[in-house]
């Protein structure tokens, strides 16, 4: 009886075992970048930052080589991208070394050095071309730069995923052979980018579902800004049940005067509704690189007295040092970028069409142009900003248009915002905006002191006069009667 009960207990255990939900955590995939140049020759465009940048799109760690120095333990990476911008004879030790890549990602130029080594027959290339107008992908045709040269090289055993076109004939641009994939072109100033970062969710197979969305910022928010023209523009945006993304500009200088936005009351009252209607404030700033912290502390300072808190921040530029400096203080940043770039400290968002122009109808045109084409990537998000003073009209019309391209409303105040300074704190807790709020109460300067001082000596003085012409009176009056009456007497 022991035994089948000591056997039944070792079944139950391992069934237990086989069953049993086990759950991994995800492993971040690690990519190696190696390159021969940052940028292109005789240019300073900066393709290897860039790259690096925008490939926090994706839950990657990112390390870049330059080709001399690339490590031994290629294998151990899980993807090697070669960054082809120059002409460079490889050696062969080179080439050895590369191809023991699990995955290789290859960017133009040199390939036909390793299909050679690699021993791929009937391997034709032609070097750089230019002349063509669009790309086709997806069943989709994006506008090209006719001046833009493409690295145009390809097997026969091949399967392709983009083409070039010149308008008479199409060529492959982009094409996969079992772990290899290789890109005629890659640069962030045309359309080539977008097929490479919507083709990249494939290779690095991360399954990001198609919602392209669009944040809408209202802009231009400052101290001078007519509290009146903003409330009609919010009481519009609201009608289009969109939720309000304010960019706000705690202080303004306009010829050697400084505004502060305390100063315009009536706009102080709009914003507050903004906060109590679920929008979302975001800070903005006028600064130069090197105060930007300072910039940061003062807005939030401005704003915190007035119980007004931003969950947000916008770059005043998009360079390294003040990305770094904004991320000490804010999670959330909207920046002048293509693509939405995700890290352990920072979630930021492109503003990458060109905003909105009053004067402008053929930029216009050109913005929607721009959103099409965006939708080839399967998790776009646009950009756009409009400035506040516009009419409500406009409003109307660019989200009437934007919603008929098939994008959605993104909300920044759903989003995980953080806020974290030395007086205010600000987080998004299941929903909710939670604030605490230590900002010291203003202090005065000695001549604000001075002034008040007087003010409560001239009120002192100002009653016991306005006491005293009193008493004048009434003692004149007095007078004045008397005097009627004893003439009666008389």
């Amino acid at each position: 009886m022991v035994k089948i009960l000591l056997i039944s207990l070792i079944i139950l255990t391992l069934l237990n075992f086989g069953f049993t939900d086990v759950s991994y955590p995800k492993k971040t995939k690690s990519i190696l970048i190696l390159y021969e140049g940052k940028t292109r020759l005789g240019e300073n465009y900066p393709v290897l930052e860039l790259l690096e940048k925008y490939l926090r799109h994706f839950d990657v760690s990112i390390e870049s080589r330059y080709i001399e120095e690339i490590p031994s333990t290629v294998s151990s990476y899980d993807y090697i991208f070669y960054l082809g911008l120059q002409d460079r004879r490889l050696t062969v030790d080179l080439l050895r070394n590369i191809s023991k890549a699990k995955k290789l990602v290859w960017i133009e130029a040199n390939v036909k050095q390793y299909a050679y080594y690699s021993g791929w027959k009937d391997f034709e290339d032609y070097g750089y071309k230019t002349g063509y107008g669009s790309i086709l992908y997806k069943g989709e045709s994006i506008s090209f730069d006719l001046e833009s040269p493409v690295y145009i090289a390809y097997p026969r055993d091949r399967k392709d995923l983009a083409f070039i076109y010149n308008y008479t004939e199409k060529t492959p641009l982009v094409w996969e052979k079992r772990n290899f994939w290789f890109f005629g072109r890659l640069d962030f100033r045309d359309n080539s980018f977008l097929v490479f970062f919507d083709l990249l969710h494939d290779i690095l197979k991360e399954d990001h579902k198609d919602d392209r969305k669009i944040l809408l910022l209202l802009d231009e928010v400052t101290p001078l800004t007519s509290a009146e023209k903003l409330r009609k523009l919010l009481l519009s945006h609201c009608c289009e049940d969109i939720s309000i993304n304010l960019v706000v500009y705690p202080k303004v200088k306009q010829f050697r005067n400084i505004h502060y936005i305390g100063e315009n009351k009536a706009l102080i009252e709009v914003l507050k509704l903004v906060e109590e209607h679920n929008g979302a404030i975001i800070l903005g700033s006028y600064s130069i690189r090197g105060d930007i912290d300072t910039s940061i502390k003062e807005g939030l300072l401005i704003l915190g007295r007035l119980e007004i808190f931003p969950i947000a921040f916008k770059l005043p530029d998009s360079s390294i040092e003040t990305y770094s400096k904004a991320s000490k203080s804010f999670k959330l940043l909207v920046y002048e970028g293509l693509l939405s770039i995700n890290s352990p400290k920072v979630v930021a968002y492109p503003i990458n069409m060109n905003g909105y122009s009053l004067s402008d109808p053929v930029g216009y045109n050109y913005l929607l142009k721009r959103a099409l084409e965006f939708r080839v990537l399967r998790d776009a998000i646009i950009g756009i900003t409009f400035p506040s003073y516009a009419s409500t009209d406009k409003l109307r019309e660019l989200i009437s248009d934007i919603r008929t391209l098939g994008y959605r409303f993104l909300e920044l105040r759903n989003e995980p915002f953080r806020v974290e300074s030395e007086y205010v704190k600000v987080v998004n807790i299941n929903g909710k905006k939670l604030v605490n709020n230590n900002i010291p109460p203003l202090e005065e300067t000695f001549l604000q002191k001075v002034f008040e001082t007087f003010i409560s000596y001239l009120r002192l003085i100002l009653i016991v006069a306005i006491s005293l012409f009193a008493l004048i009176i009434f003692y004149l009056i007095r007078g004045k009667r008397k005097l009627y009456e004893t003439g009666d007497k008389i």
